[in-house]
């Protein structure tokens, strides 16, 4: 008796109709800070489940012209491996390389209203490696210009591969699939209106901001390595370990670095650490057959192969079936943040708060203000007319019943200062005290009976911003002007 196993994925919660909001608070871009922590500072986030053998990758609205392929390439704006647990919604983010806010659907409950390849990915009829007949099929291939490289496309046994400089050796394909053989920087494969009929095709040009979703099976591969590591120099010693196989979506950006023992200035490749998760899917080691990337405003199936190790030295084969680039109506939530990312920081509303005041200018505690980093306008809280208590400018609003002697905080445009001199007896130097309107003794102010608080109290902000001032008790501040 045979005995199977069953696998089934199970989803560990689920949310549909979404509207989120991800409230990046930084100021940062990826212009000039290449540091996640820097550029994404989140105040919302998802707590789910995520699978990391698939991606979700939004790439920037702004693209740049590819010399190899002739299209338009965009770098990733925000990417993420993606979560089956939100069905739909409609997400918030701030772009990495702006202040801009964008809004996406996110989901899983896609649609699909295009099939950009059709037939045509079933590899269903044959042709020869790299032949016309492959290209009437709809598709367009780019070899890398640097030494060594090639790529072929083929269904057809190994011995057919002639006037190559390397042999090539690999099983013999059995079925209908298509066979890619690479090495060193390879080639793309891309598409392009086809010349004979190919059934269930969409041969319209994929319009700029559309989602779309890539999916292949990889029936097999033969590898030296399982990635492809870039060449090493003086201004590049740690080359980066990058995938074999890849849709144009790799997260590295072109820098310019000063290397002052070199005393020169380069434009290297590095990752693109800006983003909270950047290292790109190997579909090489993921463990499904099926394999599946999603887009934001991808334009061509930009499909790289290269080959394995130092450089790509080592030749790379595919067996790919079933390859599909579908337009659809929306692409996976994603896991746009780590641990990091979260802005544990003590938050408070931008507005300013009070308790219930009594016009009893003697029973005082403290008002409540937050956050102190928020101005608090003049006009609020005092006023040009003297008070019952013969105190020029200073409003009875801020006092609130307590028996307490607690100072507290406020914050407004300071106008002259008055100094204040040294108490009686002990207790410190002498501080500064806002001045209001019309002070008597000609901004001097007299030393009655009162309780000195520290110096402390006042603390001057930078030059050009607010300074910071503690309201004493009634009883002190009245004997200033008694």
């Amino acid at each position: 008796n045979f005995i199977g196993k069953v696998r089934s994925y199970k989803n560990t919660g689920l949310i549909q109709n979404m509207t989120f909001d991800s409230l990046n608070v930084s100021k940062s871009t990826a212009i000039t800070n290449n540091d996640d922590r820097s550029v994404f500072s989140y105040n919302s986030w998802i707590d789910v489940v995520f699978d990391e053998t698939s991606a979700t990758n939004i790439f920037q609205p702004l693209t740049n012209y590819d010399e190899l392929t002739d299209n338009n390439i965009s770098n990733n704006n925000l990417y993420g491996y993606i979560t089956y647990d939100v069905l739909s919604s409609v997400s918030k983010f701030r772009d990495s390389f702006s202040t801009s806010i964008r809004n996406y659907k996110l989901g899983t409950k896609h649609k699909i209203f295009s099939d950009y390849i059709g037939d045509s990915g079933k590899f269903s009829e044959y042709f020869r490696p790299n032949s016309t007949k492959f290209q009437n099929l709809g598709w367009k291939w780019s070899k890398s210009s640097s030494v060594g490289s090639f790529v072929t496309f083929s269904r057809n046994q190994a011995s057919d591969f002639v006037g190559f400089l390397f042999p090539i050796i690999a099983p013999v394909l059995k079925g209908k699939e298509l066979k890619v053989s690479a090495r060193y920087d390879g080639g793309v494969l891309n598409l392009q209106n086809p010349l004979e009929e190919v059934g269930n095709r969409d041969t319209d040009k994929l319009e700029p901001n559309r989602y779309t979703m890539v999916q292949f099976d990889l029936v097999d591969s033969d590898l030296v390595e399982n990635n492809y590591v870039g060449r090493s120099s003086n201004y590049n010693p740690r080359p980066m370990e990058l995938p074999i196989l890849h849709f144009g979506n790799l997260n590295v950006i072109s820098k310019k670095i000063v290397y002052p023992t070199l005393n020169t200035i380069i434009t290297n490749t590095i990752e693109a650490s800006y983003l909270p998760v950047y290292k790109n899917i190997n579909h090489i080691l993921t463990p499904n057959k099926t394999k599946t990337e999603y887009f934001f405003n991808k334009r061509d199936l930009m499909m790289n192969f290269r080959g394995s190790g130092d450089s790509g030295k080592e030749i790379s084969e595919f067996v790919i079936d079933n390859l599909s680039f579908y337009e659809i109506d929306m692409v996976p939530f994603f896991k746009y943040f780590t641990n990091e990312n979260i802005n544990r920081s003590v938050q408070a509303p931008l507005v300013s708060k009070r308790s219930y005041v009594r016009e009893n200018l003697y029973a005082y505690r403290f008002i409540e203000l937050t956050p102190k980093f928020d101005r608090i306008e003049r006009s609020q809280y005092l006023s040009d007319t003297y008070d019952n208590i013969g105190l020029p400018g200073l409003s009875s609003e801020l006092w609130v019943e307590s028996s307490d002697i607690t100072p507290f905080d406020i914050f407004y445009d300071p106008p002259p200062n008055v100094v204040v001199p040294a108490p009686p007896s002990g207790g410190g130097g002498g501080g500064i005290i806002d001045q209001w309107p019309d002070p008597p003794n000609n901004n001097q102010a007299e030393p009655g009976g009162w309780t000195w608080v520290d110096e402390d109290e006042y603390s001057p902000r930078p030059p050009g911003g607010y300074r910071e001032y503690s309201a004493m008790p009634a009883t002190y501040i009245q004997s200033l002007y008694e």
